[in-house]
């Protein structure tokens, strides 16, 4: 049996202190900028708090 993990990030808001996960593949796909909205709802949401990763976090 063959099993692949996609790698994800646990990442903190400095200003909300909101925790996030988001996977490598979403972080990849929300700095190309492409359209989204051909996904099912719940890639679209993954999709969306990846963008405010990209925009938004400061990754140290």
């Amino acid at each position: 049996m063959e099993m692949q993990f996609e790698e994800s990030l646990s990442l903190l808001n400095m200003k909300t202190g909101e925790i996030v996960l988001v996977t490598s593949e979403d972080l990849r796909a929300a700095e190309d900028e492409k359209p989204f909205d051909h996904l099912a709802e719940w890639e679209q949401e993954n999709r969306k708090i990846a963008i405010d990763v990209v925009e938004n976090f400061e990754i140290i």
